[in-house]
């Protein structure tokens, strides 16, 4: 199944931009010398929580933290 490029690029749960949605936006200021700004999250432990707890509980970690920065 093909995914629309929006939905490729936005993270179905935390409707925030994904992996490669940063790097087409960093494209995009290189590519137009655009004055932007833009935040990278990295997310620490979550490895831990995904092993400890499972990956349902990791995934309302990120979900909470995305709430949190938004």
């Amino acid at each position: 199944m093909i995914l629309h490029n929006q939905q490729a690029r936005i993270d179905t749960s935390t409707q925030d931009g994904n992996r490669y949605y940063f790097k087409d936006e960093i494209q995009k200021i290189l590519d137009y010398k655009i004055s932007e700004t833009l935040c990278y999250r990295d997310l620490d432990h979550l490895k831990y929580v995904n092993d400890h707890f499972g990956h349902d509980v990791g995934d309302q970690y990120i979900c909470e933290f995305v709430k949190m920065i938004l």
